[in-house]
């Protein structure tokens, strides 16, 4: 059409003006066309990008009675880092019985026996040590299998306890009395939680040094004081007894050496000195008295 209106214009301008414009719409058209292959390309893949946004994928594997295990589910499991701790979370995907293993159940549940649910110990690690629990086939079909399941974790993705209930407890199996199974397939109804073990209480105040202490805790503060002193200085060596209580012991020493007053003896001697200086004067007084009597009678 652009060619037609360009051979319809009479005058040369006219036809250079229209040929600009069509120019013109060419380029704008051929700014806004967007390549799909580039687009597509962009975009991450679709199980690549879900996996990633729904966790670590842990296979959950099931046996009837005693037969082999067989890929049930997979539980996808989530931690977040909260200020306030760690958050785990997890979903498992449907699960169903039919064809062989639905008829192996329905024989089952004529002579009685054991549903049993197995997954890895170490979430991450599916060659880890499994974890397992089982449950009666009667009562799992008294409770029209509707089921929970119940992970205790520990701080490093370490499931404890994997922990299988349902709702309705048969006393005996087998037994009568039980829904029938009409269709070729049984969903399961599932519910799944998931929890870490809670912190213990603190002990209030300051605990010793030396009290229950393990040796890594006892070598890390041998350490830490080690540090303290300096690094690569040795201890001061121990003082001896005088060094340390020289103090104390010379006074003592000095009082012992200059003393606070007479000898013992020289303190005897003087008061018998004493003694004998007044005995001597007593009888000096007592002669002169007798001699003036004397003479008085003369007279």
């Amino acid at each position: 059409p652009w060619l037609v209106m360009v051979v319809g214009c009479r005058s040369v301008a006219a036809k250079m003006r229209l040929l600009a414009w069509v120019s013109l719409l060419l380029a704008l058209s051929s700014a806004f066309d967007f390549d799909d292959d580039e687009a597509d390309a962009t975009l991450p893949a679709g199980d690549a990008f879900a996996g990633a946004a729904e966790g670590i994928a842990v296979p959950l594997s099931a046996r009837i009675g005693k037969g082999e295990f067989k890929p049930r589910a997979r539980l996808f499991y989530r931690d977040v880092r909260q200020v306030t701790g760690i958050k785990v979370s997890g979903r498992l995907t449907q699960s169903k019985l039919s064809g062989e293993d639905l008829d192996t159940f329905k024989e089952l549940l004529k002579t009685g026996g054991y549903y049993t649910l197995q997954m890895p110990s170490v979430i991450g690690d599916d060659a880890s040590p499994p974890v397992s629990a089982s449950i009666s086939v009667c009562s799992l079909m008294a409770s029209r299998f509707q089921e929970h399941l119940h992970l205790t974790l520990a701080s490093s993705k370490r499931i404890v306890a994997l922990t299988y209930t349902v709702p309705v407890v048969s006393q005996r199996c087998p037994t009568t009395g039980l829904p029938r199974i009409a269709l070729d397939e049984v969903l399961f109804n599932t519910t799944l939680t998931l929890s870490l073990p809670t912190e213990g209480p603190r002990p209030e105040g300051k605990v010793a040094d030396a009290g229950f202490i393990p040796p890594s805790a006892a070598a890390a503060a041998a350490r830490s004081q080690e540090s303290k002193n300096g690094e690569g200085e040795e201890p001061p060596p121990p003082q001896s007894f005088l060094k340390r209580y020289w103090m104390y012991i010379l006074p003592l020493v000095l009082m012992l050496t200059f003393g606070g007053g007479p000898d013992p003896k020289d303190e005897k001697q003087g008061e018998e000195g004493g003694k004998g200086g007044a005995v001597a004067a007593t009888s000096a007084s007592g002669g002169g008295g007798g001699r003036s009597q004397g003479n008085s009678k003369r007279k």
